[in-house]
């Protein structure tokens, strides 16, 4: 077998065993992302964003553009629909509505719909369309961590790298549980990736045109995609100057059809979602930076403990880095990201598990744990390798396991409640009932338990 057909086995293994994990795992977080497929729907069969003809089962309430939906699933009403204009809205970013037309087109003429023939809501329809789209859409994202890997590093490693990131990540614990806004972005993020590593590694320049199109509809889904947009311009300005305008020149274009779209739909120039900088909160900046690292329910080196192995060997062997121009440009966007999520007033993420919000990270981290396996000089001690080897690979089996409850363990689910989160996000912080061994021990006494 040749090595390329050998590639393409196991790029077809990794998307089915990945896809089949995902889909099996049986906890669902389809918080956020409730009536998404229902917009998706209304565009296909009515030819409307709005959702007026629609019948909910709570009340949606007025939104205004500077108050944007940053509210629990516990309230008493749909948070993720507003009152827009006179018009029922779906008030979170559209772009993973948009971008998952044809799979809901799809799904509609198998039968499954968001919507019931009398024009309700249909719970089950959306959540089991939701279900097989983050699947695949996760399991699709595994096999272009295999391509991207594939360009620095031989194929058994690659594979580990694949493996890693789909099981020891917030892709199995988030990610592929709902369709989160984050899960459009990070597939669309690492095809972005994948475009700078071939094209520098080729030493020829990005498709312009491409790249500037996938940037510009990560930031329809989402709004954090404005970080990677602002460090890649001054990239590809500083190191392809030559493609500048054609990049800017296309995400110009994409930017006024964004503006078009949000005028027409939420009646301004900007929907109030993306309107982060009136939520910004300065004075928890601290606190949520320590939360977002450290805390155990909610810490990214705490649920996956391999970034902090990832960015040792980035740093340990930097002089030896490859590309090492992009490795600057993934640093500066995760801590760009990192740093703009401390400073949102729900840094904890709602009811979800581990460091969900700082999912976005994730493909510019995986840039770096490719590049830095890719580093390591020929020259190093062999002892020292072995034990960064050990280390490296106990922290992915910590990672994975750690990750597991997030998508297997439904007292994981419930912990959000057992701690009441949002309401006492301090309590992410406590050792003593971690969302991670939820399913392992009982919450401390007087913390409120749903089940009574």
């Amino acid at each position: 077998m040749s090595r390329q057909a050998r590639e393409l086995a196991i790029g077809i293994s990794l998307f089915v065993i990945t896809f089949a994990v995902f889909w099996i795992s049986p906890v669902l977080n389809v918080g956020d992302s409730h009536y998404s497929m229902l917009l998706s729907e209304s565009i296909l069969s009515r030819h409307s964003v709005f959702l007026n003809e629609y019948s909910f089962p709570r009340d949606v309430a007025i939104t205004t553009r500077d108050a944007p939906p940053v509210r629990g699933p516990a309230l008493g009403y749909s948070y993720q629909l507003g009152i827009v204009h006179g018009h029922v809205m779906y008030v979170y970013p559209h772009g993973s509505s948009l971008l998952s037309l044809p799979f809901v087109a799809i799904a509609n003429l198998l039968g499954l719909h968001a919507a019931t023939a009398q024009g309700g809501y249909s719970v089950r329809g959306e959540v089991i369309i939701e279900k097989i789209l983050a699947a695949f859409l996760m399991a699709l994202l595994t096999v272009i961590i295999f391509r991207t890997s594939l360009s620095l590093l031989d194929i058994g490693a690659s594979v580990f790298v694949a493996v890693a990131c789909a099981f020891g990540t917030q892709i199995w614990s988030s990610a592929s549980r709902a369709m989160w806004s984050s899960t459009w972005l990070i597939l669309l993020a690492q095809i972005a990736i994948l475009e700078l590593v071939r094209s520098d590694l080729s030493e020829r320049p990005p498709r312009a045109v491409l790249l500037a199109t996938i940037l510009s509809w990560m930031y329809f889904c989402r709004p954090t995609a404005s970080i990677p947009i602002a460090v890649l311009t001054v990239y590809i300005f500083w190191f392809h100057r030559r493609n500048f305008v054609a990049f800017a020149a296309t995400g110009s274009v994409w930017c006024l059809a964004f503006v078009a779209y949000s005028r027409f739909a939420f009646g301004e120039w900007l929907p109030g979602y993306y309107a982060v900088g009136s939520q910004m909160k300065f004075h928890d900046f601290f606190v949520a930076l320590a939360g977002l690292l450290i805390s155990p329910s909610r810490g990214l080196f705490i649920i996956v403990p391999v970034t902090a192995f990832v960015l040792y060997r980035v740093v340990r062997y930097w002089k030896s880095l490859p590309e090492r121009a992009l490795a600057a440009a993934a640093l500066a966007i995760v801590t760009l990201l990192v740093l703009s999520a401390a400073l949102w007033p729900i840094w904890w993420g709602g009811w979800s598990y581990g460091p969900r919000i700082l999912t976005d990270v994730l493909p510019w981290l995986v840039l770096l744990a490719i590049l830095s396996l890719a580093a390591a000089p020929p020259h190093a001690a062999r002892k020292l390798s072995r034990i960064e080897m050990a280390t490296g690979l106990s922290l992915v089996v910590i990672s994975i396991a750690m990750n597991a409850p997030g998508a297997l363990s439904y007292k994981s689910a419930r912990w959000n409640a057992v701690v009441d989160i949002d309401n006492h996000p301090e309590r992410a912080f406590n050792w003593r009932y971690p969302q991670f061994l939820a399913g392992f021990i009982s919450a401390p006494h007087g913390w409120r338990d749903p089940d009574g």
